[in-house]
């Protein structure tokens, strides 16, 4: 059975473009705020830890020592406690797991629901005879 590409929008909006697109685009727009704006919480939690990392680093040692650029990247990732990017990073892919599962379950009962359709459909038309 080959699958209308239409149908498959919503989920390739979801996977690829960003997380809630797909419900956007189904008109769940509750739905696909929520996980939107999750989405773009969590991104702008990590890129802020970013800024506060890179900006740290930089204000210790400003300049850097291009003769030792290997020890000093090496003393930044030592000084770089990575669990601080647990949460926001968490927040990301939960928002984006949970935009792709409901698309695809609401992907799902649309084509049951069609076909629940189609078989009444059928078997009335087959009483009429």
């Amino acid at each position: 059975m080959k699958q209308n590409p239409s149908k498959l929008t919503p989920f390739l909006l979801s996977a690829f473009v960003a997380p809630g697109a797909g419900q956007l685009y189904r008109r769940e727009f509750l739905k696909g705020g929520v996980i939107l704006g999750l989405c773009l919480f969590g991104l702008s939690l990590l890129f802020a830890d970013l800024w506060i990392v890179v900006n740290a680093s930089l204000q210790a040692e400003p300049l850097l020592d291009m003769r030792d650029i290997v020890g000093r990247a090496i003393a930044i990732r030592q000084g770089i406690n990575l669990r601080r990017f647990l949460i926001p990073v968490a927040v990301v892919l939960v928002s984006y797991v949970w935009g792709v599962i409901d698309v695809l379950c609401s992907m799902r009962k649309d084509i049951l629901a069609a076909r629940i359709e189609m078989s009444e459909k059928e078997s009335g038309g087959g009483n009429t005879r």
